[in-house]
């Protein structure tokens, strides 16, 4: 059996990372291959179900192939400096520059942003994307900054956010129990079931006006109930996600529950019970999409508008630093209006994020 080994932003159990992973491991592993994942954590190995007793760069040794998952991490990263540069090139470019054959590694459904900023940084990604035995970004965006540091690999294909291929089957049937569970005391008292999700506190910059047009709605809607959630755990209970909750909750009283971050097909299970949402994170707003909820984006981020902008929907998404209460306010009571609009993501965007897994798997070794 061939091993294949996984990579991406698996160090940590972030919501959309570790979904990502676990689509691709549970498609690779249906096909007969042995799934190894070097660089992951115990908690992201626990959570994937995975036992794996080496780990480490020198694991890569073990593999046959390597396959670089869904994701954001060919992108900008906060406070971006030379430090952070080489970092993430020691990260992501180093396994296949040292451990893994040529035309041995294969990246799909990732983003890509800001590689040229520094030499090295270009140089080093400009051979981990030729070298690729496939090459698949998740939007046009991504493939212009490909091409800005000298990309030009003959297979490229644009295709869509790996995430997309979730629908309300691909849910464990545990998680779908829980969440109606979780759900079930506001769906009996309440008309619609709206979930927040926010990283940012009121008093921090901008998130003032989104707080206000929110609690807007809620008092102009009564018979609307709301989950408070967080898409990666919080031991302290004192991430800003938990503390937008708190303060939301201490509002909004037993109009809300807060359903703290548990485990990622818990969190899809809850975004399937819902009827929409606000948010400001790229893959509960892409999760929420493909189970056909209506999900509105406030974001500092280009990649939500890429998003957004491929599911041809540009109206629900936003710019944080540009909204005012009623601006708010008037989108959540024109979006939420209206729930049940039957397939929220186009077809053809839906093959093209089947088309990551087909794509990977016809090309890996046999």
């Amino acid at each position: 059996m061939k091993k294949i080994a996984l990579h991406g932003m698996v160090s940590s159990r972030n919501f959309g990372d570790i979904l990502m992973v676990d689509i691709v491991s549970k498609y690779l592993a249906q096909k007969a291959y042995d799934i190894s994942i070097p660089m992951a954590c115990n908690a992201v190995l626990n959570d994937l179900s995975i036992k794996q007793n080496n780990r480490g760069f020198w694991s890569f040794n073990s593999c046959d192939n390597l396959v670089y998952t869904g994701g954001g991490y060919f992108g900008p990263m906060a406070n971006r400096n030379f430090s952070k540069d080489l970092k993430m090139i020691l990260k992501f470019a180093s396994p296949s520059e040292f451990f893994i054959p040529k035309s041995g590694h294969h990246i799909i459904g990732v983003g890509v942003n800001g590689l040229d900023k520094y030499q090295i940084t270009k140089s080093y990604m400009k051979r981990l994307f030729n070298s690729a035995g496939t090459l698949a970004v998740r939007d046009e965006e991504s493939l212009f900054e490909l091409e800005k540091i000298g990309v030009r690999h003959s297979g490229i294909e644009v295709l869509a956010d790996i995430a997309l291929n979730i629908q309300l089957e691909s849910i464990p049937a545990n998680s779908l129990e829980y969440a109606k569970g979780e759900i079930s005391d506001l769906r009996c008292r309440y008309e619609k079931v709206i979930a927040l999700h926010l990283s940012g506190v009121p008093d921090e910059k901008y998130y003032d006006n989104i707080y206000a047009g929110i609690l807007k709605y809620a008092e102009k809607n009564k018979d609307v109930g709301f989950v408070l959630i967080e898409d990666h755990p919080s031991p302290t209970n004192s991430s800003p996600q938990i503390l937008a909750a708190q303060y939301l909750k201490n509002i909004l009283l037993e109009r809300a529950k807060i359903i703290p971050y548990t485990f990622h097909w818990n969190l899809v299970a809850v975004l399937s019970q819902i009827d929409g949402i606000v948010t400001n994170k790229l893959h509960v707003a892409i999760v929420s999409s493909a189970l056909n909820k209506i999900a509105i984006a406030f974001t500092k981020h280009e990649k939500n508008h890429r998003f957004f902008a491929q599911i041809e929907a540009s109206e629900r998404c936003s710019n944080l630093q540009e909204q005012n209460p009623n601006s708010v306010y008037t989108l959540m009571e024109n979006e939420f209006h209206y729930i049940n609009r039957g397939e929220i993501i186009p077809v053809r965007v839906r093959d093209l994020a089947r088309r990551n897994l087909e794509l990977v798997q016809q090309n890996l070794i046999k």
